[in-house]
């Protein structure tokens, strides 16, 4: 059906560019490329969501980018397609998905925490560091959080800060019974030379 749906499109895209924009018929063709683009980003949407339930993210963020290419502002679209990228592990991908999620949408803390989680994944700690502070308290017991947010501190320089956040991290993850690899800590752990 969605084939069919893009079969229609290509043809009615056809049919306008050999018209006049200012006759009336280019105007009618205009609204109806507009009602087709639309039942094709809800189509594509509906997809990607199938997609993510069943944890196919690639697929998903394929779908979510055709909606994203179609209507740039379908509701919730940037933070789907985001999530998707973020999730088929493709972080480079995902970030200006969930950057435009974050402008699009501030009060969005799960777009500000995975654009936070994709900058560190992509190395950019800095921006990594500021964006998951200010989302910590709004989820204090994600410990993904917590662990990016202590690799982030760690990264731009030891400090006081990101051995708290590596605090809460390894008591939370042992008092919950999860075992947690801390061999990525330790090397990103920097002590300062006591000179005492």
């Amino acid at each position: 059906l969605l084939a069919e749906a893009y079969r229609a499109r290509s043809e009615l895209v056809r049919e306008a560019e050999k018209r006049d924009t200012a006759s009336p018929p280019a105007a009618k063709d205009k609204a109806r490329l507009s009602t087709l683009d639309g039942l094709l980003a809800g189509g594509e949407n509906f997809l990607g969501l199938i997609a993510v339930r069943h944890r196919r993210f690639a697929e998903a963020a394929r779908h979510f980018t055709a909606v994203h290419r179609l209507r740039p502002a379908f509701p919730g679209i940037d933070f789907n397609e985001g999530l998707a990228q973020f999730e088929a592990e493709d972080y480079a991908k995902a970030l200006p998905a969930l950057k435009r999620a974050a402008a699009r949408e501030p009060s969005n803390r799960k777009a500000q925490k995975y654009l936070g989680l994709a900058y560190s994944e992509t190395g950019n700690y800095e921006q990594a560091a500021q964006i998951l502070q200010q989302v910590l308290p709004a989820f204090p017991g994600d410990l993904d959080v917590q662990f990016a947010l202590g690799t982030a501190l760690a990264r731009t320089g030891p400090s006081d800060e990101h051995r708290a956040a590596w605090h809460i991290t390894s008591t939370r993850s042992n008092s919950s019974g999860c075992s947690m690899d801390t061999s990525s800590m330790i090397r990103t752990e920097r002590d300062p030379i006591d000179s005492t």
